[in-house]
Protein backbone atom coordinates (compact mmCIF):
# COMPACT_ATOMS: atom_id res chain seq x y z
CA UNK A 1 0.00 0.00 0.00
CA UNK A 2 1.32 3.69 -0.85
CA UNK A 3 1.72 5.50 2.04
CA UNK A 4 2.99 8.72 0.18
CA UNK A 5 0.42 12.10 0.94
CA UNK A 6 -1.06 13.51 -1.81
CA UNK A 7 1.15 16.41 -1.52
CA UNK A 8 3.89 13.94 -2.55
CA UNK A 9 5.80 15.16 0.48
CA UNK A 10 6.84 11.20 2.52
CA UNK A 11 5.06 9.68 5.68
CA UNK A 12 7.03 9.92 9.01
CA UNK A 13 7.43 6.70 8.98
CA UNK A 14 9.09 6.57 5.81
CA UNK A 15 11.86 8.91 7.18
CA UNK A 16 11.76 6.73 10.68
CA UNK A 17 12.81 3.99 8.22
CA UNK A 18 15.46 6.07 6.67
CA UNK A 19 16.51 7.23 10.07
CA UNK A 20 17.19 3.42 11.25
CA UNK A 21 18.80 2.06 8.23
CA UNK A 22 21.48 4.78 8.69
CA UNK A 23 21.99 4.02 12.26
CA UNK A 24 22.49 0.46 11.26
CA UNK A 25 25.27 1.36 8.70
CA UNK A 26 26.75 3.60 11.15
CA UNK A 27 27.19 1.22 13.32
CA UNK A 28 28.82 -0.87 10.56
CA UNK A 29 31.23 1.86 9.57
CA UNK A 30 32.31 2.49 13.83
CA UNK A 31 32.76 -1.40 14.50
CA UNK A 32 34.99 -1.35 11.39
CA UNK A 33 37.12 1.70 12.22
CA UNK A 34 37.62 0.37 15.90
CA UNK A 35 38.91 -2.73 14.76
CA UNK A 36 41.10 -0.87 12.28
CA UNK A 37 42.30 1.67 14.62
CA UNK A 38 43.04 -0.87 17.46
CA UNK A 39 46.50 -2.25 18.54
CA UNK A 40 47.24 -4.78 17.80
CA UNK A 41 45.23 -5.60 15.11
CA UNK A 42 45.75 -8.65 12.65
CA UNK A 43 43.87 -10.23 9.45
CA UNK A 44 40.95 -11.44 11.62
CA UNK A 45 40.19 -7.91 12.53
CA UNK A 46 40.73 -6.75 8.48
CA UNK A 47 38.70 -9.61 7.29
CA UNK A 48 35.66 -8.74 9.74
CA UNK A 49 36.04 -5.09 9.43
CA UNK A 50 35.97 -5.49 5.30
CA UNK A 51 32.88 -7.57 5.39
CA UNK A 52 31.60 -4.73 8.24
CA UNK A 53 32.19 -2.24 5.27
CA UNK A 54 31.46 -4.52 2.39
CA UNK A 55 27.47 -4.84 4.00
CA UNK A 56 27.29 -0.96 4.29
CA UNK A 57 28.13 -0.07 1.02
CA UNK A 58 25.58 -2.46 -0.15
CA UNK A 59 22.95 -1.13 2.51
CA UNK A 60 23.88 2.27 1.43
CA UNK A 61 22.80 1.63 -2.19
CA UNK A 62 19.97 0.46 -0.72
CA UNK A 63 19.22 3.44 1.37
CA UNK A 64 16.99 5.27 -1.22
CA UNK A 65 14.25 2.64 -1.62
CA UNK A 66 14.16 1.63 2.08
CA UNK A 67 9.90 2.73 2.08
CA UNK A 68 8.99 0.77 -0.92
CA UNK A 69 9.66 -2.99 0.01
CA UNK A 70 9.46 -4.15 -3.30
CA UNK A 71 12.22 -2.26 -4.93
CA UNK A 72 14.00 -2.88 -1.99
CA UNK A 73 13.70 -6.62 -2.29
CA UNK A 74 15.18 -6.19 -6.08
CA UNK A 75 17.84 -4.27 -5.20
CA UNK A 76 18.71 -6.81 -2.40
CA UNK A 77 18.66 -9.06 -5.95
CA UNK A 78 21.08 -7.22 -7.91
CA UNK A 79 23.58 -7.69 -5.86
CA UNK A 80 23.92 -11.09 -6.56
CA UNK A 81 24.57 -10.56 -9.72
CA UNK A 82 28.25 -11.61 -10.91
CA UNK A 83 28.93 -8.49 -13.01
CA UNK A 84 29.37 -5.20 -11.04
CA UNK A 85 28.19 -3.01 -14.23
CA UNK A 86 24.92 -5.40 -14.03
CA UNK A 87 24.53 -4.76 -10.14
CA UNK A 88 24.55 -0.73 -11.14
CA UNK A 89 22.02 -0.92 -14.11
CA UNK A 90 19.52 -2.70 -11.92
CA UNK A 91 19.83 -0.11 -8.91
CA UNK A 92 19.27 2.64 -11.54
CA UNK A 93 16.61 0.86 -13.18
CA UNK A 94 14.99 1.05 -9.74
CA UNK A 95 16.53 4.43 -8.82
CA UNK A 96 18.33 6.64 -11.44
CA UNK A 97 19.34 8.77 -8.20
CA UNK A 98 19.30 5.82 -5.81
CA UNK A 99 23.28 6.49 -4.41
CA UNK A 100 23.85 9.42 -1.72
CA UNK A 101 24.68 12.79 -2.32
CA UNK A 102 27.59 14.33 0.28
CA UNK A 103 26.50 17.96 1.35
CA UNK A 104 27.84 20.73 2.82
CA UNK A 105 24.87 23.48 4.07
CA UNK A 106 25.51 26.80 3.25
CA UNK A 107 23.80 29.48 5.80
CA UNK A 108 21.88 32.14 4.30
CA UNK A 109 23.27 35.69 4.34
CA UNK A 110 21.10 37.83 5.60
CA UNK A 111 22.82 40.78 3.75
CA UNK A 112 22.65 39.68 0.70
CA UNK A 113 19.59 37.87 1.09
CA UNK A 114 20.28 34.89 -0.57
CA UNK A 115 19.22 31.37 0.95
CA UNK A 116 21.01 28.37 2.37
CA UNK A 117 22.04 26.16 -0.38
CA UNK A 118 23.66 22.43 -0.59
CA UNK A 119 27.42 22.09 -2.14
CA UNK A 120 28.89 18.78 -3.05
CA UNK A 121 31.75 17.74 -1.01
CA UNK A 122 35.21 16.38 -2.23
CA UNK A 123 36.88 12.76 -1.11
CA UNK A 124 33.17 11.19 -0.97
CA UNK A 125 32.08 8.01 -2.58
CA UNK A 126 30.13 8.51 -5.87
CA UNK A 127 28.03 6.83 -7.82
CA UNK A 128 31.23 6.68 -10.68
CA UNK A 129 33.24 4.68 -8.01
CA UNK A 130 31.67 3.12 -5.33
CA UNK A 131 31.42 -0.17 -7.14
CA UNK A 132 35.11 -0.66 -7.68
CA UNK A 133 35.50 -0.14 -3.98
CA UNK A 134 32.64 -2.68 -3.01
CA UNK A 135 34.13 -4.75 -5.56
CA UNK A 136 37.87 -4.41 -4.06
CA UNK A 137 36.43 -5.53 -0.76
CA UNK A 138 34.53 -8.25 -2.07
CA UNK A 139 37.82 -9.93 -3.32
CA UNK A 140 39.66 -9.62 0.06
CA UNK A 141 37.11 -12.24 1.73
CA UNK A 142 37.50 -15.07 -1.07
CA UNK A 143 39.59 -17.61 -0.09
CA UNK A 144 43.65 -17.43 -0.64
CA UNK A 145 45.65 -19.59 -3.08
CA UNK A 146 48.98 -21.10 -1.83
CA UNK A 147 50.30 -20.33 -5.13
CA UNK A 148 49.70 -17.38 -5.33
CA UNK A 149 52.13 -13.93 -3.59
CA UNK A 150 50.16 -13.85 -0.16
CA UNK A 151 48.07 -10.59 0.78
CA UNK A 152 49.69 -7.30 1.32
CA UNK A 153 47.79 -6.94 4.75
CA UNK A 154 49.49 -3.55 5.37
CA UNK A 155 48.25 -2.44 1.93
CA UNK A 156 45.21 -3.89 2.29
CA UNK A 157 44.42 -2.44 5.99
CA UNK A 158 45.36 1.06 4.71
CA UNK A 159 42.66 0.86 1.83
CA UNK A 160 40.14 -0.18 4.20
CA UNK A 161 41.08 2.53 6.68
CA UNK A 162 40.66 4.72 3.25
CA UNK A 163 37.09 3.41 2.70
CA UNK A 164 35.92 4.45 5.78
CA UNK A 165 36.50 7.63 5.67
CA UNK A 166 35.25 8.12 2.31
CA UNK A 167 31.85 6.91 3.86
CA UNK A 168 31.68 8.79 6.77
CA UNK A 169 32.36 11.82 4.27
CA UNK A 170 29.67 10.42 2.39
CA UNK A 171 27.01 9.79 4.99
CA UNK A 172 27.87 12.49 7.39
CA UNK A 173 25.24 15.07 5.76
CA UNK A 174 24.07 13.87 2.56
CA UNK A 175 20.93 14.15 0.73
CA UNK A 176 19.16 11.27 -1.40
CA UNK A 177 16.16 11.27 -4.04
CA UNK A 178 13.97 8.27 -2.25
CA UNK A 179 12.44 5.85 -5.20
CA UNK A 180 9.72 7.68 -7.50
CA UNK A 181 11.32 11.08 -7.35
CA UNK A 182 9.12 13.54 -5.60
CA UNK A 183 11.07 14.18 -2.87
CA UNK A 184 14.18 14.05 -0.93
CA UNK A 185 15.87 13.17 2.63
CA UNK A 186 18.81 15.12 3.88
CA UNK A 187 20.14 13.37 6.98
CA UNK A 188 23.18 14.33 9.49
CA UNK A 189 24.34 10.23 10.06
CA UNK A 190 27.18 11.66 12.85
CA UNK A 191 24.88 13.37 14.64
CA UNK A 192 23.22 11.30 18.11
CA UNK A 193 20.95 10.05 17.18
CA UNK A 194 20.65 9.83 13.27
CA UNK A 195 18.94 12.58 11.96
CA UNK A 196 16.71 13.07 9.18
CA UNK A 197 14.54 15.17 7.15
CA UNK A 198 12.14 15.47 4.41
CA UNK A 199 12.17 17.68 1.45
CA UNK A 200 9.41 17.80 -1.24
CA UNK A 201 10.78 18.67 -4.99
CA UNK A 202 9.61 22.01 -6.22
CA UNK A 203 8.52 22.32 -9.67
CA UNK A 204 10.23 24.40 -12.22
CA UNK A 205 8.21 27.32 -13.08
CA UNK A 206 9.49 27.11 -16.44
CA UNK A 207 7.89 23.96 -17.50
Amino acid sequence: MDKTPENGAPTVDDVRLYEAHMERIKLRIEEARGLLYKKPSDERDLLYAVLQLRIAIEETACASLIANRASFEDAEKAFRLKRFEDVQKALKSLNPSYWPEAVKETAPESKTGAVASFNPVEDALTDADWLKIWGKLSSMLHMQNPWLPKHDIKRNHQFARTVVNKLVTTLNSHVTKLVGGKYFVMAQVWASPVRAYSFGLVPNSDT
